[in-house]
């Protein structure tokens, strides 16, 4: 693994006189690396977000509750996960909020499902009426 380190360490690591300040230079570096790693998680959450409300739209023109149901599964892992490694509150409220959402959607799609059915099923105790009575 190749670690790239910017002009501005170099310098301070190159200054150093003693352990401590070393130390010193060793946590901005941290500080820094851990900033853009969070960085990078808030991006990769919002585009997780983003394409779990995409999907959610595509499942909701077709006829695909399992697929959205999967996606809430996913969510609440990515939840999960969020919660074990102590990230930020702003990030558990992205996923929470797209969870949330998600899970509203997923309500929808089985209340149009099961209406979708039980109008189905009038019809078809209406026809089987009418073909006893011909």
């Amino acid at each position: 693994m190749q670690v790239l380190f910017d002009n501005d360490v170099k310098k301070k690591w190159a200054s150093a006189k003693d352990g401590k300040r070393k130390v010193e230079v060793l946590v901005g570096l941290r500080e820094k690396v851990l900033g853009d790693l969070n960085q990078v998680i808030n991006r990769a959450t919002s585009d997780l977000a983003q394409l779990v409300e995409q999907y959610a739209h595509l499942a909701l023109s077709g006829g695909f509750s399992g697929q959205v149901g999967s996606a809430v599964r996913l969510l609440e892992q990515n939840y999960t996960a969020l919660e074990g490694k102590n990230v930020g509150q702003d990030q558990l409220q992205k996923v929470a909020e797209s969870l949330g959402h998600m899970k509203r959607q997923l309500e929808l799609l089985h209340t149009a499902e099961n209406a979708r059915k039980e109008s189905i099923g009038r019809v078809s105790s209406k026809i089987k009426k009418w073909l006893r009575l011909s």
